[in-house]
């Protein structure tokens, strides 16, 4: 079975969301807003950003599900109206996204990792952050140097096989 993201994440989201209706009534009550942010950070974010220190190479498709919950719990604590943009919620009240937070969790992580004193775990260090390179099509078709020829299943093509009414750039 393959290792993978998805699962832990939506497993995740649910444990978030039993933690937010059982806090809902508080979230929503006319405590002060500092006070209902203090419990956000300490009674929701807790249960995903201790773990975040690994998500570095989880995709960014992934962490949305995360990043949406903490929107809309930024919306039920604010009572904010439909129209105003999660940005802007998260500058108001200071709070980073969940895709800055995880950055800056994995960077820490790292930065440690070099100065332990097994080496073992001191080669995992590393100094960037692992891209997520979006998915490439497999194309049918090239353009390259053996225009003309058969390549398996795969006709290779030049731009001079192209009419010359077609319009490339030059």
């Amino acid at each position: 079975k393959r290792l993978t993201w998805g699962p832990h994440l939506k497993s995740k989201r649910k444990s978030l969301n039993s933690r937010s209706h059982l806090l809902r009534p508080v979230l929503k009550s006319k405590l002060p807003l500092h006070n209902k942010i203090l419990l956000f950070k300490t009674m929701l974010r807790l249960i995903w950003s201790y773990e975040a220190q690994i998500w570095g190479c989880a995709k960014p498709s992934q962490l949305k599900t995360i990043e949406a919950f903490q929107s809309i719990s930024l919306r039920i604590i604010t009572s904010a109206p439909w129209y105003v943009s999660n940005l802007t919620l998260h500058k108001d009240l200071n709070i980073e996204s969940v895709v800055n937070l995880v950055k800056t969790y994995y960077k820490k992580f790292n930065s440690k990792l070099l100065l332990h004193s097994n080496p073992l775990i001191a080669n995992q260090h590393t100094v960037t952050i692992p891209k997520n390179p979006p998915r490439h099509l497999k194309r049918r078709w090239c353009l390259g140097r053996n225009a003309g020829k058969n390549r398996g299943n795969h006709r290779v093509l030049s731009l001079d096989s192209f009419p010359s009414h077609y319009p490339f750039p030059s």
